[in-house]
């Protein structure tokens, strides 16, 4: 008589429709699993749903799979935020669909972020990119809590990205005393029309913000609003033609030769500041009468 009708292997039963799994069952204290080696990832290889999350130690290396999973509902992150980690190089689901957070804010070697299928991210994604070689691709990501990428070096795309509820920040600039990419970039957001606070700092080329309407609606961030730091003498300024609200700042510095255009009829009034520090003779095309408070610093053309 056969006595076991699916095998009990790690942190999960081995069966033909297996899909929800414990990402620590053996504690009853913790629901996330430390990991410092992507063998132990080969126990979730026939999960779809994983209850928990993981800690990477400082000591993995290699690149973190689960291509069968699509819900995981912890968090992915480094076990120790003091100590970079030095050995992972990739985060690849490809049918992840939901995570309540990724935080991977202390990567030294980590060239790749692929989640394709990526919709919803709860809380806060946090990743450092390589210096050399990086890339990502969050195509599907529709609404993130909070969404930081530092150390890009190609260029940012985030095609179905609606919603930011706290701050999404982009920087071209790395940790650890890497040398900054002299190779400008492209960012666009086609589709962003809420954000409580946007970050762009380095060598961009372009940045595109055609949908964006409103920042920081609820002044539930004390910074709110949108801050941008041209260092590429390509960038041609900043347009905003969708914007109707903002609650806090729109602070632009460095190369901006062609201006900020805030041109719209539907934003004449606000109580938000602005503030503009250029390195290059600027024009600015504005439809506002009355606004919070305004600071400029550089050579104005019109």
């Amino acid at each position: 008589m056969i006595l076991l009708s699916a095998l009990l292997f790690g942190v999960f039963w081995i069966g033909t429709h297996a899909q929800e799994c414990e990402a620590n069952p053996s504690d009853e204290y913790s629901t996330t699993l430390t990991i410092s080696s992507p063998d132990q990832l080969r126990a979730f290889d026939n999960c779809t749903r994983i209850l928990g999350g993981f800690d990477i130690l400082n000591n993995f290396t290699g690149s973190f799979v689960l291509n069968s999973v699509t819900n995981i509902s912890g968090f992915i992150m480094f076990d120790s935020l003091r100590d970079p980690a030095h050995g992972l190089n990739a985060l690849e689901m490809a049918n992840l669909q939901w995570i309540m957070g990724v935080r991977l804010p202390d990567a030294t070697t980590l060239s790749r972020v692929q989640l394709p299928s990526l919709e919803v991210v709860s809380e806060d994604m946090k990743i450092a990119l390589a210096p050399e070689g990086s890339w990502f691709d969050l195509a599907a990501l529709k609404r993130v809590g909070s969404l930081s990428i530092r150390g890009l070096r190609a260029d940012a795309s985030l095609p179905s990205l609606e919603t930011v509820d706290s701050v999404l920040s982009i920087n071209s600039d790395p940790y650890y005393g890497v040398n900054v990419s002299s190779t400008p970039f492209n960012i666009d957001l086609p589709v962003l029309r809420e954000a409580g606070a946007l970050s762009f700092y380095g060598q961009i080329r372009n940045l595109s913000l055609p949908s964006l309407a409103v920042l920081n609606h609820d002044a539930s961030i004390t910074t709110g609003g949108l801050s941008v730091r041209a260092d590429s003498v390509e960038f041609p300024g900043v347009s905003l033609p969708s914007l109707v609200e903002v609650i806090g700042e729109l602070d632009f510095e460095g190369h901006i030769p062609r201006g900020i255009r805030i041109d719209l009829p539907d934003f004449e009034h606000t109580n938000a500041s602005i503030i503009i520090k250029t390195n290059s003779a600027v024009e600015i095309s504005s439809s506002l009468e009355n606004l919070g408070e305004l600071y400029i610093r550089g050579q104005l053309t019109a």
